[in-house]
């Protein structure tokens, strides 16, 4: 009795069957397969050199299933074959109820929600704006530290208040540092700098009303950390909560010179 032939497996360079695989391929758990359409399943692959043209990488904690995502790259968000929901627009990782995506524009962004529902974007993320600029949307929270070794330093570089006048204008003064402010590594508002409103005042004048400090540098409350000085015409200060510096003047205390050199606390 004649024996019979078996399929072969190629022909010529083409893969003649539907499939090869291994004695012991079993899908997402064994072995490989290598079919006709081009698409493959190996285990444990080195690969040396080349790229990765697309695609989706999905890793999973222990064997792939629903609830164990754990790090995604995609360029598009989508479902994998178990339900989990993953992001796009770069790298993620997960957890049970968060995820964190590193995506377009250097932007490390916070998710709530799950691998069964779906991500919504928080408010909180952390943007990459420059080599040497990251802004953080949301609180930052530093722990642990002592005012002698805290765990967050701060360092900060002098920024200018641009003045305004109402009529007048006020003027830097030669021989003195021009308004400018800064943070500290404690926390506190640094300001420096004198400005001349150009004639003697007996109303209270405005140093910035027009630029205001920004968000950051801003009081919680009212601050008046400089007296009344008839010594140089010198008037009283004071920065409210919305980062408006004024020269306090009236009929008895007129003041020409708004000097503003002080270290305040913001969060009372």
């Amino acid at each position: 009795m004649a024996l019979k032939a078996e399929q072969p497996i190629l022909a010529g360079t083409n893969l003649a069957r539907a499939a090869m695989q291994s004695p012991n391929f079993v899908t997402e758990v064994s072995g490989w397969i290598v079919r006709q359409d081009g698409s493959a399943e190996f285990n444990n692959v080195v690969i040396r050199g080349g790229e990765v043209i697309g695609g989706v990488t999905l890793e999973y904690s222990g064997t792939p299933a629903a609830g164990n995502l754990i790090y995604s790259v995609a360029a598009f968000s989508g479902t994998d074959a178990y339900g989990n929901h993953y992001l796009g627009g770069g790298s993620a990782w997960y957890g049970s109820t968060w995820a964190v995506a590193l995506q377009s524009v250097a932007t490390l962004q916070y998710y709530s929600g799950s691998l069964a529902a779906g991500w919504t974007p928080a408010a909180a993320a952390v943007a990459f704006a420059s080599a040497k600029q990251v802004e953080i949307t949301g609180a930052l929270i530093a722990t642990t530290g002592t005012a002698a070794n805290p765990t967050l330093i701060m360092t900060d570089t002098w920024q200018p208040i641009t003045l305004d006048g109402s009529g007048l204008t006020w003027t830097t003064v030669s021989g003195y540092a021009a308004p400018s402010y800064r943070l500290l590594p404690d926390g506190n508002l640094q300001l420096t700098g004198l400005a001349d409103w150009g004639s003697t005042a007996t109303t209270s004048k405005a140093l910035n009303s027009s630029n205001p400090l920004v968000a950051p540098y801003v009081p919680a409350t009212t601050k008046f950390f400089r007296s009344y000085s008839n010594v140089g015409q010198r008037g009283s200060v004071q920065i409210d909560d919305t980062g408006v510096i004024t020269m306090e003047c009236n009929a008895t205390s007129a003041g020409r010179y708004c000097e503003i050199d002080a270290i305040l606390p913001l969060g009372v």
